[in-house]
């Protein structure tokens, strides 16, 4: 098993989303994990929508 499927495992994360990047900050003791959300569509009701808004924040902060 190597790190990003251990992570998967740990944290719960399906195969939806991709983990983009690990940040370690070691002096504030912060792990940084990103994701993306691999669909483009998502059903409701029956009814299959399109994500156009799949644009990562800028910010950095969650």
């Amino acid at each position: 098993m190597d790190f990003v499927d251990f992570l998967r495992e740990m944290l719960g994360i399906t195969d939806d989303f991709a983990i983009t990047s690990i940040v370690k900050d070691e002096e504030n003791k912060i792990i940084k994990i990103h994701l993306k959300y691999l669909n483009t569509h998502f059903v409701k009701e029956g009814k299959r929508y399109k994500l156009y808004d799949t644009t990562p924040s800028e910010s950095g902060n969650i």
